[in-house]
């Protein structure tokens, strides 16, 4: 006998605003997590055969997303740090477009937080 039911007040049926929120809580199915949200050092890492490269392939091969905006970062700094031009990282990142990794797109809100977070650390 559940509390309200000792107490002598019946019980309401849940409103589907508390049942959908319950649902919000529940861990996703395999097929309908989120791609993992790399930033711009991870491409560069991968691109640049930096040391963490291996990692960053190990992400891609379950699915990646980047924003466009670090897309764009991780293109010029290839440029400035690696003296990759644009023809020869745009092959390569198209590759990776069309096998493991998703552009998101980024509104203002969205880079208004990312830029409080960065701030903060």
């Amino acid at each position: 006998m559940s509390r309200r039911a000792a107490r002598g007040t019946p019980e309401q049926p849940q409103s589907s605003t508390a049942t959908e929120q319950r649902r919000s809580r529940e861990v996703a199915p395999p097929e309908a997590r989120l791609p993992t949200l790399i930033d711009a050092s991870a491409l560069i890492a991968l691109l640049g055969s930096e040391p963490a490269a291996g990692e960053v392939a190990e992400i891609l091969e379950d699915g990646a997303a980047i924003t466009a905006l670090n897309l764009a970062e991780a293109v010029d700094r290839l440029g400035r740090r690696c003296g990759l031009g644009v023809q020869r990282v745009r092959p390569v990142i198209d590759g990776l477009l069309e096998d493991a990794l998703e552009v998101m797109p980024v509104t203002s809100v969205q880079a208004w937080r990312d830029a409080e977070i960065r701030i903060s650390h």
